[in-house]
């Protein structure tokens, strides 16, 4: 059964919107589960409409015949200059067509086709279709199954042709998957100290361009060219204070990715560590977390790996997010439970444990928790267990490592919510982000008691929990329950 989409009730109404000229500069329609059918529709709209300009239909379900309704638009003489198409399922036909019609085209300049279905003979059509175009300026083809070294110099040469292109300093062409503005020329690169060395690749601390980075040099005996695409485009689409800053990567002759320099290391590392730790900056560094995490969260991402060694750490220990090597869009996650190399045991859920299950964001949150109790306890998670099946049966059977004595209350409260053994029970990243962002001592208990309230009546959203700090103070009556 197809899925539902709670966009079509709005659809009509946009589609008559844009014949009657609402929409006078962009239009975006992305990732709202739009079809080819609904495509056509909108063709038929734009037919109409002489002020769109933009118009953005990424991460939707277009395939190869939304892209010829889509083609048909391009030959109309309509005013569009932009058309992104990032993260569908158009494949060879569909972007022939779309080629095809910017050979007449005298206005599109910018068209994204990164993340679909094409190949080296639909990438060969746009390659004829440049010859004849002579006002595009972008085009990206990232994601795509490309074959290697094809393209890149082909479609920048023929851009290159283009009068506005030629104003450009660097265009965003991509192939071979990676987009031309992050190419990073290792010879710019010093790699100075070795910060720390993994499975498939070493860390060190050095310099590009006069700036400290960290660089991720891949070992040739562990490289795995799907694993360096993944956590590139993983890294690059990420933009937030709380996410270590992905700067670029190198492809040849070493295959590096290039990022923000953390002065302080790992947070497992100053935990281990005899450097003071008061409370304040430990609560502290739990938010930043949290909030690193519900950003991911809302990029539809999970991340699948939340520990303390991928929580890194800036000068005035403020913490970032790293380790993406394992991130993944919710869509593409199949069988988590069948991946043995997806995180470290004593951080999995429990419910990856018992069986194959998809993995969640709320498997995220229950890493978070524990990473949580690394940061109130200084200490591994089971560490004193004699072996991995110990450390699984007390997971499974909803047995948590137990919260030291001066652990805030706030911070204890939320490692038991997050750590709870059905994923229905758990918070939100984003609204454990929020709870440890209020202030007020009140609202823990008041969170616990709705939070505790809500799973009685099987409703699993905090939302309304975290409405209002001064409602907290009002509340009088019944007191909840002190934490079992």
């Amino acid at each position: 059964m197809a899925a539902v989409n709670p966009f079509k009730n709005q659809f009509e109404t946009i589609l008559a919107q844009i014949e009657n000229n609402s929409y006078s500069d962009d239009l975006d329609l992305s990732r709202q589960g739009i079809n080819d059918d609904q495509v056509e529709a909108l063709v038929k709209a734009l037919s109409k409409n002489k002020n769109v300009q933009t118009l953005s239909l990424e991460e939707n379900e277009i395939s190869d015949r939304g892209a010829i309704a889509l083609a048909n638009t391009l030959l109309q003489p309509a005013p569009l200059r932009s058309l992104n198409l990032r993260v569908n399922d158009i494949g060879n036909i569909g972007i022939a067509a779309l080629a095809k019609a910017l050979e007449k085209n005298t206005t599109l300049e910018y068209l994204n086709l990164s993340v679909n279905e094409v190949e080296k003979e639909g990438a060969m059509e746009m390659l004829k279709a440049l010859e004849y175009n002579k006002t595009l300026c972008t085009l990206c083809l990232a994601g795509n199954s490309l074959q290697k070294n094809f393209v890149l110099d082909q479609i920048e040469a023929a851009l290159s042709h283009n009068k506005k292109a030629a104003i450009l300093a660097r265009r965003e062409v991509a192939a071979m998957n990676f987009s031309v503005s992050y190419s990073i020329d290792p010879q710019e690169l010093s790699f100075d100290r070795e910060l720390n060395q993994g499975t498939f690749g070493i860390v060190y601390q050095g310099s590009w361009r006069g700036t400290k980075v960290a660089t991720k040099k891949l070992l040739p005996n562990g490289f795995s060219a799907k694993a360096f695409k993944a956590e590139s485009q993983t890294m690059a689409r990420l933009r937030s204070p709380h996410i270590v800053q992905f700067y670029g990567y190198c492809l040849s002759p070493l295959y590096c990715l290039v990022m923000e320099y953390m002065p302080a290391g790992s947070l497992f590392n100053v935990l281990h560590s005899k450097q003071n730790l008061p409370w304040s900056i430990r609560m502290r560094i739990a938010l930043d977390i949290a909030k690193g995490l519900a950003f991911l969260h809302h990029e539809k991402l999970v991340h699948r790996d939340i520990k303390s060694l991928n929580v890194l750490l800036g000068e005035h220990l403020n913490a970032k997010l790293t380790g993406f090597g394992l991130a993944k869009d919710e869509d593409e996650i199949k069988i988590a439970a069948a991946e043995s190399q997806i995180g470290m045991l004593a951080w999995m859920a429990p419910e990856l444990l018992k069986a194959k299950v998809a993995y969640t964001a709320k498997a995220d949150v229950y890493s978070l928790g524990i990473t949580f109790w690394e940061l109130a306890s200084r200490k591994v998670p089971f560490s004193d267990a004699k072996s991995p099946e110990a450390i699984q049966n007390r997971i499974i059977q909803g047995e948590p490592e137990v919260i030291p004595e001066d652990c805030p209350a706030k911070l204890a409260s939320v490692i038991e919510a997050c750590c709870e053994t059905d994923p229905d029970n758990r918070p939100g990243a984003d609204e454990v982000a929020l709870y440890l962002d209020c202030n007020k001592e009140e609202d823990i208990k008041l969170f616990l008691w709705r939070y505790r309230m809500q799973q009685s009546l099987a409703v699993p959203s905090y939302s309304n929990i975290l409405g209002s700090c001064a409602s907290a103070q009002e509340t009088k009556g019944a007191q909840p329950k002190s934490v079992a």
